[in-house]
């Protein structure tokens, strides 16, 4: 599992570099690597910047968890992914894709990184410290 983190950690990098030409992202990222037990655990559906605190790409490499299942806003179908090996998924982290992943009777190791945005990250941190009067 080391080593497929190394490379998934080194693709992003790259890809997150690609996406800053196009987009306001800065290289700044989030990652997420855990190992679930299986006995038919899963997420319920929910998106991953429901707030706008800056996430903006999300991606996933996961490895025997259930089946990732997207909802894309506005349509009635959804798309289901399943967790193959060398199978990288990127995809809006607000509200147009919310998902969810289907319960896994296996052991799931999981990869995640969130790209940033980096106005809305910058904004999101404007908006916590008006909330709570800090100014950190």
């Amino acid at each position: 599992m080391c080593a497929r983190v190394s490379v998934c950690v080194g693709v992003c990098a790259r890809v997150c570099v690609c996406v800053c030409m196009c987009a306001r992202v800065c290289v700044h990222l989030w990652a997420m690597v855990a190992c679930y037990p299986g006995n038919g655990a899963g997420y319920v559906k929910h998106v991953d910047n429901p707030n706008r605190e800056g996430r903006c790409f999300t991606w996933s490499a996961k490895e025997y968890c259930g089946v990732l299942r997207i909802f894309p806003e506005g349509k009635s179908n959804v798309a289901d992914f399943k967790p193959l090996l060398d199978r990288l998924l990127f995809f809006w982290s607000d509200r147009r894709n919310p998902h969810e992943v289907q319960p896994s009777y296996a052991t799931s190791n999981v990869f995640q990184v969130w790209c940033l945005d980096s106005e809305e990250r910058t904004e999101a941190k404007r908006r916590f410290q008006y909330l709570t009067g800090t100014n950190t």
